[in-house]
């Protein structure tokens, strides 16, 4: 199905050494939609970022590989799935772009996202 889709994984993208800038509009945009599955209390399950794909031309934004997703009893707990599992493979993106990324659940879920992402730096390996 992903050769079908009209986009680019943001893997794929981001080993093309990309206009991070260009792309921060479309980021912003997944992490919207991101953030609105975890306010209805559903987690992706596997959101990672050869799950995330953009087309920075026509402004489309997919998730794919829902097979995993499942309701959450908590919207809080949703959003801890998803971002520590993105977190721990955020490494291909520079911290500008995953600071885009996560400006909804930054927003919505303040204390929460700044916990992951504080652990996120911790722990990160350059």
């Amino acid at each position: 199905i992903t050769e079908q889709l009209p986009a680019q994984s943001l893997t794929e993208i981001s080993s093309q050494r990309p206009d991070w800038k260009q792309l921060m509009p479309l980021l912003e945009k997944a992490g919207s939609l991101l953030c609105d599955m975890h306010l209805h209390k559903i987690s992706h399950g596997a959101f990672y970022p050869n799950h995330l794909y953009l087309n920075p031309t026509s402004g489309q934004v997919f998730l794919i590989d829902f097979e995993r997703s499942r309701r959450c009893l908590t919207a809080a707990s949703a959003v801890r799935r998803d971002l520590y599992q993105f977190l721990k493979r955020a490494s291909v993106m520079p911290v500008s772009a995953l600071e885009q990324l996560l400006a909804s659940h930054r927003r919505q879920f303040p204390k929460l996202t700044e916990q992951l992402v504080n652990h996120y730096h911790a722990n990160r390996t350059v």
